[in-house]
């Protein structure tokens, strides 16, 4: 039953990775510059995301990544933006 959760979870974080890094017309500069510059800082697979942009995007600083602030904010709206959309499609119950 955990290995079922945890799998559950691991699927709605990746694919949330993936619509953050979408745009209208595939994938965001904004958001594959900062993930690169999480790659060139030697973070890989998950970690790219789980150790570096993750916690970029929540306003923490990651030792040893170089990144432009304004792509950093333009990711960041995408990702408001992306909740913004989730929460339209599935309001709270009332």
């Amino acid at each position: 039953m955990k290995t079922r959760k945890f799998f559950s979870v691991a699927v709605v974080t990746l694919s949330s990775v993936s619509a953050l890094a979408q745009g209208a017309h595939g994938i965001s500069p904004a958001c594959s510059k900062i993930h690169a510059a999480c790659v060139a800082a030697h973070f890989d697979g998950k970690d790219a995301f789980f150790r570096c942009m993750h916690p970029l995007l929540n306003g923490k600083k990651v030792d040893g990544v170089k990144y432009d602030s304004k792509d950093l904010d333009e990711c960041n709206s995408l990702k408001r933006g992306h909740e913004k959309q989730k929460s339209a499609k599935n309001p709270p119950p009332k």
